[in-house]
């Protein structure tokens, strides 16, 4: 991260996203270099806009005399929302790419327990062709993690859930979870877990049962308010999901 005590010119990061709220009194950042987010009310919030909706500008950091421009200015760079102007990010992701593809000591695995799905999104590609992952396939999974301990050594295990509509085959991810979270405690390996859900199945029962599995990452898809939503996204007899559930 730049230090703005010697770095003379900044510029706005090419991975921000600047966005208003929907009441439009404030500004939302996101970084996802960095994985940065930061909420900005208004009056700053336009100020901050004003300093990143243009990739190009180069900018300097305030003087001493503007000491509250000089702490925003800062607290920008800190985030990675404002970057030295001579900085390549490009081969900073680059460079970040590469040390994940060669690393050793952690295994990462997205996992689709099934292709099924109980919804028929107008834009999805899937063919649900697949149903529930076989017997011999979630061995295979088991024997994958084992020989990656004993060969690699890893250190940490994360596994996403996807789909099709994982939920929809949850006795898998049971069965596979209980496994990694004993092999991973029998063996001193970090272990985390997240989903990917249209949310219908994700009943607070299930979210109970989802918790203990060791999952603590949600990405619930939402296609906006439920006229927006019911609009492209179909259940499988044709109804819109927000007469089951409602997204707001």
């Amino acid at each position: 991260m730049a230090d703005t005590t010697v770095t003379s010119t900044f510029r706005p990061s090419r991975f921000n996203v600047v966005t208003r709220t929907d009441d439009g009194d404030a500004v939302v950042l996101y970084n996802s270099m960095r994985g940065s987010v930061f909420r900005v009310q208004d009056p700053v919030g336009r100020r901050v806009h004003d300093l990143l909706h243009n990739r190009r500008s180069v900018l300097s950091r305030p003087g001493s005399e503007a000491a509250d421009e000089s702490r925003l200015f800062d607290t920008l760079v800190t985030k990675g929302f404002l970057v030295a102007e001579d900085h390549d990010e490009l081969a900073e992701a680059d460079a970040l790419r590469d040390r994940r593809k060669t690393r050793t000591d952690r295994l990462e695995l997205i996992i689709m327990p099934t292709e099924a799905c109980n919804f028929r999104c107008t834009y999805c590609y899937e063919d649900f062709a697949l149903g529930r992952m076989l017997t011999e396939v979630r061995e295979g999974v088991r024997s994958l993690v084992r020989r990656y301990r004993r060969e690699q050594g890893i250190e940490s295990l994360t596994v996403a859930w996807f789909g099709g509509e994982p939920l929809v085959a949850f006795d898998v991810i049971e069965e596979l979870s209980t496994f990694f979270l004993e092999f991973c405690a029998e063996e001193g390996i970090e272990y985390s877990a997240g989903i990917t859900t249209n949310g219908l199945l994700l009943t607070p029962e299930v979210a109970r049962r989802c918790v203990e599995l060791g999952i603590s990452n949600y990405q619930v898809t939402l296609d906006g308010p439920a006229h927006t939503h019911d609009s492209s996204r179909f259940l499988m007899g044709g109804e819109g999901p927000s007469t089951r559930s409602s997204p707001t």
